[in-house]
């Protein structure tokens, strides 16, 4: 028996409500379950005839030995099922990062019954990104244990995807299934906003496929007390929705939400040596398979697997921990001198261009040599004046013109005009037009073959982070703006995702991303000397070391004594 809750939440609605709506007298009467509300554990029991030994997973073999001391050391959440229905009791929003094969889908079609059955005029969402998703999983679920409901409500109809529990066209007391296509975001999230009900509870099953602009249409319309959200799917990492939903950029649960990572290692049928407790689920047979083909650190076991989120996408252009060693290297004393050195150390700016008062801002990354010192975003009402604020830093700074890349796309012409009246030659980055010709700081010319400008410029920060060539700063910001891109080959061309789709998955413009990127691009670059002590040198690489340093003056020879260029 699961110990009814004592939330303040639940306590008020038992204390309101003992009865919630009779039908009319030529009808059957519609009578909510009350008694349920506290016990959604019980009322998947007891009404919908699920065994209880499928929910709560430790009263199977492999949990408890015969003394009933513990053996199973729980991967994720413990008792997952049952925390994530008791979560939804207690009036909190939950995000369920699970497992493939671990009854999420299940769960979350018990959770709309039970939800339904309890609060007389309920009304329940459920998104996932196509209908056939939306049948092929929770619905699905939803018709297997839809004779057991009816047999205690017989009014209610199951129609495709919706549920009426009064019957007829009556749409005021019931569910119903939305497919959120990839380019109805913004149609499907501003007749979301129009959604109101005393009892709602709004479910987005694989939620990493979602657009996070329609999850986040469903926390402005939850204004009611007793409205939840419930986000469930596979992980795809840690940028996608479902993530986000649950965490934020530090990757701390939000406030009054619950987050439930559910793994298969937990899963009745692996702990019980792969006896079959619940049909279709996980097995020791499809984790071991998984283990052999991938191995216990790849980001397909970790996420298929364990319910883990991986830092970054399969397909993310850079990823988490090259960014991380540069930041180390910003706090790097040594580290950060030697980059600062490279370029003879003249400084360089990246301007990302903005021309609103409330909307994106505008970003500029400061540089000098290798070494981004520092990335500022802010607002911008005027693009034309922050062409005069460039001018006015170059001026102080002495930086050169070329060394100077601005957005010119759009709003950032105005920026590049105004720097034109007032003498300057900066470069205008142009993201659509073809691709330059780059030496790279190894004083080698790239011949990667990108599709477009944009593309060539991202890749060559990705390449410099990769191979340990700059430093940035510790910017939670920046770094999420960094690892979000994705990539892909286009007709044997390198394509990097466009800025628009990336603004739609972030909820934002990149602007210090793409600030970093044109400052990166344009400064100045030398090769590149790799730091070895001068023991480990040979005779031959030592003298070749020391004359290379010396042609740079005594002072340079001195600082680089002991190495040698690439």
């Amino acid at each position: 028996m699961i110990a009814p809750s004592t939330s303040a939440l639940g306590a008020a609605f038992d204390q309101a409500h003992s009865r919630l709506y009779d039908l009319s007298d030529e009808a059957p009467s519609v009578v909510a379950l009350v008694e349920y509300r506290q016990r959604p554990v019980d009322f998947a029991v007891e009404m919908l005839g699920v065994p209880r030994h499928t929910l709560e997973w430790a009263l199977n073999p492999g949990y408890y030995d015969e003394n009933s001391i513990r053996v199973h050391r729980w991967d994720g959440q413990a008792e997952p099922i049952v925390a994530m229905l008791n979560a939804v009791r207690d009036g909190l929003d939950v995000c369920v990062e699970a497992a493939t094969g671990t009854q999420k889908s299940f769960t979350c079609a018990v959770l709309v019954l039970w939800f339904l059955a309890c609060w007389e005029g309920a009304i329940v969402k459920t998104f996932a990104p196509t209908e056939a998703q939306l049948a092929a999983y929770m619905w699905m679920e939803i018709r297997k244990l839809w004779p057991a409901f009816q047999a205690r409500f017989p009014s209610a109809r199951l129609l495709s995807l919706e549920i009426r529990m009064r019957g007829g066209d009556d749409k005021s007391w019931g569910a119903a299934g939305v497919a959120v296509r990839k380019r109805a975001g913004e149609e499907v999230s501003v007749g979301a906003q129009g959604m109101h009900a005393p009892h709602m509870l709004l479910i987005y099953e694989e939620a990493p496929g979602i657009e996070y602009p329609v999850i986040l249409a469903g926390e402005n319309t939850c204004t009611a007390p007793h409205n939840i959200r419930v986000a469930v799917g596979n992980p795809d990492n840690k940028q996608d929705s479902l993530h986000r939903f649950g965490f934020d950029d530090f990757d701390r649960p939000r406030e009054g939400l619950r987050c439930i990572r559910i793994s298969a290692l937990d899963h009745p049928n692996v702990v019980s040596a792969d006896a079959d407790i619940v049909p279709g689920a996980a097995s020791v047979r499809s984790v071991s398979r998984r283990l052999a083909d991938y191995g216990e650190q790849d980001r397909i076991y970790k996420s298929r697997v364990r319910g883990l989120s991986p830092d970054e996408a399969a397909d993310a252009l850079i990823k988490l921990e090259w960014v991380r060693r540069a930041q180390l290297r910003w706090e790097s004393k040594q580290d950060r001198e030697i980059l600062e050195a490279r370029g003879k150390g003249q400084r360089s700016l990246g301007v990302d261009v903005a021309n609103s008062e409330s909307g994106d801002k505008a970003a500029i990354a400061r540089f000098r040599g290798a070494v981004c010192t520092e990335v500022d975003a802010f607002a911008c009402p005027d693009a034309n004046n922050l062409g005069y604020q460039v001018h006015l830093e170059v001026r102080e700074q002495s930086i050169d013109d070329d060394h100077v890349g601005i957005d010119g796309v759009g709003v950032g012409a105005g920026t590049v005009n105004k720097t034109k009246e007032d003498k300057h030659t900066f470069r205008s980055l142009l993201g659509g037009n073809e691709p330059e010709g780059f030496i790279d700081d190894g004083g080698e010319p790239m011949e990667e073959n990108w599709s477009d400008l944009r593309s060539q410029m991202w890749w060559i920060l990705r390449e410099d982070l990769r191979r340990n060539r700059i430093a940035l700063p510790p910017d939670k910001e920046l770094e999420k703006d960094l690892i979000t891109p994705t990539w892909e080959s286009v007709k044997s061309k390198i394509t990097v995702e466009s800025k628009r789709t990336l603004k739609k998955r972030l909820g934002h413009s990149p602007n210090k991303g793409d600030a970093v990127v044109y400052g990166n691009y344009v400064r100045p670059r030398d090769p590149v000397v790799s730091e070895r002590p001068k023991a480990a040198l040979s005779i031959r690489e030592r003298v070749l070391a020391e004359l290379n340093a010396m042609d740079e003056g005594p002072a340079k020879a001195k600082k680089y004594h002991g190495t040698m260029r690439q």
